[in-house]
């Protein structure tokens, strides 16, 4: 009872922190281009393009990406400027963290229940709870606003407890700036297809291999699919082996 009563204390603090310096809010993108790179498994086929990803102006990743072990730069490169997280707070692990990277928490205002979780995860069950409270009062940290994210869940059809994925948000996000060149480039999206849900799976702890199949019963990724594909017919977003081979032309 304690604990909520404390958590309840600290959300009404973190919820009045003016955001409107942050970077991205502020606007200040590192270039036009953004690339978006998803954790499927797709990530790691077809092209080494991980140069190629390290030249966009801004590389976008989620939760516990991995990049720098088994060879997988090559794949999917090693930049990271945006680093998108759910309430698991993945960029206060020393191994998830990526200095200077901008974090985005994506579903942190969607329920007050969800906001809560994001404290007492990390800082109740982890025993973090002044590292959390300072992690949250970082100026490189954010969260999407509510109305992002129901207007979300009106455009991709979803009902009751059912909401977008990190990756959904963040393509979303970047989709909408009035800053950012058209189409944003996506890579390592499978909508959650086939029995392995990230290229990382077999480097995975399988706590979060656990968590991730109870996390997909969240989400509604045939929705998402079908309105991603409907993005790529009206030139918003384009995936990067399509857009390799754009460049070829």
């Amino acid at each position: 009872m304690v604990w909520f009563v404390v958590v309840a204390t600290e959300l009404l603090g973190i919820f009045a922190i003016d955001h409107s310096d942050h970077r991205l809010v502020a606007g200040r993108l590192h270039g036009p281009q953004v690339l978006v790179v998803g954790n499927g498994p797709s990530a790691v086929t077809g092209g080494e393009w991980g140069d190629e990803i390290d030249k966009f102006d801004e590389v976008v990743r989620f939760n516990n990406f991995q990049s720098k072990s088994g060879g997988m730069q090559k794949w999917v490169g090693t930049k990271t400027t945006v680093h998108f997280s759910d309430g698991m707070l993945y960029p206060t692990f020393a191994e998830y963290h990526v200095p200077d990277a901008t974090v985005v928490l994506s579903l942190f205002m969607d329920r007050y229940f969800i906001a809560g979780s994001y404290v007492l995860i990390r800082g109740g069950a982890d025993l973090q709870y002044p590292m959390v409270c300072k992690f949250f009062r970082d100026p490189n940290t954010t969260w999407l606003e509510k109305a992002r994210i129901e207007r979300l869940k009106h455009l991709l059809g979803l009902k009751g407890p059912k909401h977008p994925t990190s990756g959904m948000l963040a393509i979303d996000y970047f989709v909408t700036h009035p800053k950012v060149e058209l189409p944003v480039v996506i890579h390592g999206f499978d909508f959650f297809q086939g029995p392995v849900i990230h290229y990382y799976n077999d480097s995975e702890p399988l706590y979060e291999r656990i968590n991730n199949r109870i996390g997909v019963n969240m989400h509604s990724p045939h929705l998402e699919k079908l309105y991603v594909d409907k993005l790529v017919e009206e030139g918003k977003v384009v995936f990067l082996k399509d857009w390799v081979q754009q460049k070829k032309r």
